[in-house]
């Protein structure tokens, strides 16, 4: 008997139990839809397709035995999985995207720290020397460049829109940015404290006096440069086998006159030094030299530094010889 599709479910159950497979097929197929006023139920759908393979209904069997093409359900499922992996990937592959974005900024924030640091480095190196200061004890103290560094990130780098963005976010760390400022300065300040290259002519007077510490250190000495304003007018603070110097550097281009010999006179007896000296890249005058040689103050070409140490060593040897006469 042919199945039409106006049989009513009840005709179809009729049939069925009379063992037509067709019948029992429709039933199925109508589970599986919904159809005919049947509950959509695959696992009632698929108890009788397995009724109709056993009756030896064809299409049942085509349905129910296993074959390349996944069942409907199977299908519904294989779906459902690949929606899921799908989704997965995409989630994953925006992530990915995300923080390939947020490296390449990294990496762009901290190319522009570097090249501003590299514009600013010999402002910041300078900065560095005249910001550590040392007590009379050796110890030093660098807060004033901490406060130093501070004020380039907040008023130099943070005028680069990358750069401030990236602090505020917090994808540049402030203290990496700290410390390679800090790092960048330190390693200035010691690779270019090459005294034979440098042009004298072309230093401003503070960066004149660091010139002048610099070739005493290079020579054995201790030496520091001052910054105070109530040092009495001494520079540099330098010792050499317990011989204590005070210096005053002057960065002239005419000569230097009496007032440079009074201080540095005035700086020996404030610091109780044991030697004053006036140190400059110009002449002295005639009432300087005379000034000098009364008073025992020493007058130098900054040049004569780097041989210093022999002069105080013969006057310190000659004042002992004096006294154990």
């Amino acid at each position: 008997m042919s199945i039409k599709l106006h049989h009513s479910n009840e005709e179809l159950f009729k049939l069925a139990e009379s063992g037509n497979s067709d019948a029992m097929y429709s039933i199925g197929y109508r589970y599986l839809k919904g159809l005919g006023g049947l509950p959509q139920d695959v696992n009632t759908a698929n108890g009788w397709f397995n009724k109709a393979v056993a009756a030896g209904n064809n299409r049942a069997i085509a349905i129910v035995t296993p074959s390349s093409e996944p069942s409907i359900q199977q299908q519904s499922s294989l779906n459902e999985n690949n929606f899921l992996t799908v989704t997965v990937w995409l989630v994953l592959a925006f992530f990915i995207a995300r923080l390939t974005v947020r490296v390449m900024k990294s990496k762009k924030a901290n190319k522009h720290v570097d090249l501003m640091i590299n514009e600013h480095i010999k402002a910041l190196s300078l900065n560095y020397k005249q910001k550590i200061k040392y007590d009379s004890y050796g110890n030093s103290f660098e807060e004033q460049w901490h406060k130093e560094v501070n004020h380039f990130i907040h008023h130099v780098l943070k005028k680069d829109d990358l750069i401030r963005n990236m602090l505020l976010v917090e994808q540049l760390d402030y203290s990496d940015v700290f410390n390679k400022i800090n790092q960048a300065a330190r390693l200035h300040s010691d690779s270019n404290n090459s005294i034979d290259t440098v042009d004298v002519e072309r230093l401003s007077p503070i960066e004149f006096e660091h010139y002048c510490a610099d070739i005493l250190k290079a020579n054995g000495w201790q030496a520091r440069v001052t910054q105070a304003s109530g040092d009495q007018g001494i520079d540099i603070i330098g010792k050499y086998n317990d011989i204590a110097v005070i210096f005053q550097c002057k960065k002239y281009s005419s000569p230097v006159g009496n007032k440079a010999v009074q201080e540095a006179i005035a700086g020996k007896q404030f610091s109780r030094a044991n030697i004053a000296a006036v140190v400059s890249n110009a002449t002295y005058t005639s009432s300087a030299i005379q000034l000098a040689n009364t008073t025992g103050v020493y007058l130098l070409h900054y040049s004569e530094l780097r041989y210093f140490e022999e002069k105080i060593s013969l006057q310190a040897t000659s004042q002992m010889s004096a006294v154990t006469a």
